[in-house]
């Protein structure tokens, strides 16, 4: 573990916090060049703020410290430092940091949130903890934490006490979320950083014989439901995830914070990654303000397919979205990406960016209905919640097939997918 890249772990996570407002790149970039230091006291350091850090600092790095002992460093810097060398003479007695140790008594999720929950003092910090982790958990790490408390709540070890009923109900709450999901088999999927705001998710299995799904999230930072749902829709051995988060909640407008600067800039970040080389095929994916992201990143990466879900424009913008509808000029030639713009029938402003996109993009419509009542925005969570996410996923993201596009604009109805 070096310096730098503790320095930019911790970086990433008060990016992800909103903490960093006021900071320009340009020094933040220095911090993580060890060129200069950031005082504690100068940072906006909220109770979410200091969460994510903290999570982020135990995940990449398998070091704890608790929010008591945060205040005991004067800088990031002096933090990095620790972190670099927790067993080293301490600095200051009083600081509890204590490096996390393998454990064959229950997996690391599980050591991490009995360490973290204590030192949560209201609801809403309770909630922040949770959210973070529905952002991060892979499917085994979730069926771990479900039954472990599930155990204790059965008297079969001894941390009962160390749930509340709250843990008990948020994951409940998750699993009955997974509606026609065997999350009881999850997909063995393992989760590492690979930037700021990009989380890689790999399964079993070479590369070379694999596809890699890159996603683009929704301003809340997921694809429309916690990532251990949505991960296990997907087949592990044959595609693996990277994930992009909407850090700046701007549907990607001025890129991610801390990796690029603008979607441009993101697009060229992916273009320039070896591991993309490394896989069969790419294929896009990108929910709400992600979708027309994800049709940019098909074209410019030559991936397979790029699929727009619930894509839309923003509300208002009409020179911005002038500019958008012109950068997705393109005219289609064999063994260009495949372009499908998904969405809810009785939603007119996403009817209206596929209309426009696959008008200048050469993408097919496929519109989704209900008989007995409305899609919404939130097209994913709504297939989930009548059991139809996994047979939907599986046959418009994850299918074996990608048939050539026709050479004509097809017609709304004849892609019409009424369910």
């Amino acid at each position: 573990m070096t310096d730098a890249a503790i320095r930019q772990t911790i970086v990433d996570a008060l990016h992800f916090a909103n903490a960093l407002e006021g900071q320009s790149d340009r020094t933040l970039k220095a911090f993580i060049e060890s060129k200069l230091d950031l005082a504690l006291q100068d940072l906006d350091l909220n109770s979410l703020a200091t969460m994510e850090l903290l999570i982020a600092l135990e995940l990449e790095h398998s070091v704890t410290i608790t929010p008591e002992d945060l205040p005991g460093f004067a800088s990031l810097g002096e933090l990095a430092a620790y972190i670099a060398n927790p067993s080293s003479s301490d600095p200051q007695p009083s600081l509890a940091v204590r490096t996390a140790e393998a454990s064959t008594q229950s997996p690391h999720i599980v050591r991490l949130y009995r360490r973290v929950l204590p030192r949560c003092r209201t609801p809403n910090q309770v909630n922040q903890l949770h959210v973070a982790l529905e952002n991060r958990m892979t499917p085994v790490e979730f069926r771990y934490l479900h039954r472990c408390v599930a155990d204790a709540g059965n008297g079969d070890e001894d941390h009962e006490s160390e749930y509340p009923p709250t843990t008990r109900q948020w994951l409940d709450r998750l699993k009955q979320l997974a509606v026609d999901l065997p999350m009881d088999e999850p997909e063995p999927f393992t989760g590492k950083r690979a930037h700021t705001g990009a989380r890689h998710y790999c399964g079993p299995g070479n590369q070379a014989d694999k596809t890699l799904l890159i996603c683009f999230t929704t301003r809340a930072q997921r694809m429309m439901m916690p990532l251990p749902i949505f991960l296990q829709t997907i087949d592990a051995t044959r595609f693996d995830v990277l994930i992009i988060a909407d850090l700046a909640r701007d549907s990607f407008l001025s890129g991610v914070p801390g990796l690029a600067p603008s979607l441009d800039a993101l697009l060229g970040w992916l273009a320039t990654l070896d591991s993309l080389g490394n896989y069969r095929s790419i294929r896009t994916v990108g929910c709400s303000g992600g979708g027309y992201v994800a049709i940019r990143a098909a074209q410019a990466l030559d991936a397979e397919r790029g699929i727009s879900i619930a894509g839309r424009f923003e509300k208002a913008q009409h020179l911005q979205r002038w500019r958008k509808i012109r950068r997705l000029r393109h005219r289609r030639a064999p063994g260009s990406a495949r372009l499908v713009l998904i969405y809810a029938d009785d939603k007119p402003r996403d009817r209206k960016f596929a209309a426009a996109v696959a008008k200048v993009s050469g993408g097919e419509r496929l519109p989704l209905a209900f008989p007995d009542g409305e899609i919404g925005h939130l097209v994913l969570d709504e297939l989930r919640r009548r059991g139809l996410l996994g047979d939907f996923v599986r046959q418009h993201v994850c299918d074996h097939s990608n048939p050539p596009a026709s050479s004509e604009q097809p017609s709304e109805q004849s892609q019409r997918g009424t369910l």
